[in-house]
């Protein structure tokens, strides 16, 4: 008896132990002063922003950084630096591992009571819970849809971002071409004062 209790200790503490088994919430408090001097070191020449450019161009990029930005270049820059895409990177990692939690067993359960009328005499209750009607299906179902949907997020707010990059190089080209316009003009205007003071200093202008 001695050696089936022995054993069935082990057995039911090792079972305690695997359903424990699971990551912690590890609290990681904002420290206004770091987050404010990580964003202001970010820089275009980052050896991590080359490393995700190469990976989605599918090419090496030398010299780095780029002596001109295009819209090829400028969108995976968009998308490393962002911070909107990293709280959605967050959620997706997190319905992803709702699926996990939502297809494991329930754990078994363990439990000792004193007995009657002497509390020596202990009843021990050895518990399997068993669902039926498909229920852990059902919950891996919704739990999956909820990942389906935390990916579209995902891509959605990715297509944001390269939307804004497009219109930004957009309005930045056609201030350039405007500056080169009213650059001319400026140009064109000065060399009308420039006749207009020679016209000036012959006496020809009242």
């Amino acid at each position: 008896m001695n050696a089936i209790a022995k054993r069935l200790v082990a057995f039911v503490t090792s079972c305690l132990l695997t359903g424990c088994a699971a990551q912690r919430y590890r609290p990681a408090p904002v420290v206004a002063s770091s987050t404010a001097s990580q964003f202001e070191s970010r820089s275009l020449a980052d050896t991590g922003l080359r490393s995700f450019e190469e990976r989605s161009l599918g090419h090496r990029i030398s010299p780095w950084p780029p002596r001109e930005w295009e819209l090829q270049t400028l969108s995976p820059a968009a998308l490393y630096f962002n911070p909107s895409l990293d709280l959605v990177r967050a959620r997706l990692a997190t319905a992803k591992g709702a699926v996990t939690t939502a297809g494991a067993r329930p754990n078994p359960t363990f439990d000792f009571t004193p007995g009657v009328p002497s509390p020596y005499l202990l009843t021990q209750d050895f518990l399997f819970a068993i669902e039926t009607a498909g229920k852990r299906r059902v919950r891996v179902q919704i739990a999956s849809n909820l990942t389906d949907a935390a990916r579209f997020d995902l891509a959605d707010s990715a297509w944001t971002v390269l939307m804004g990059v497009r219109l930004a190089l957009l309005n930045y080209l056609v201030a350039s071409q405007n500056f080169d316009l009213l650059r001319s003009e400026q140009k064109s205007r000065e060399d009308q004062v420039a006749i207009l003071e020679q016209v000036l200093s012959v006496g020809e202008i009242t």
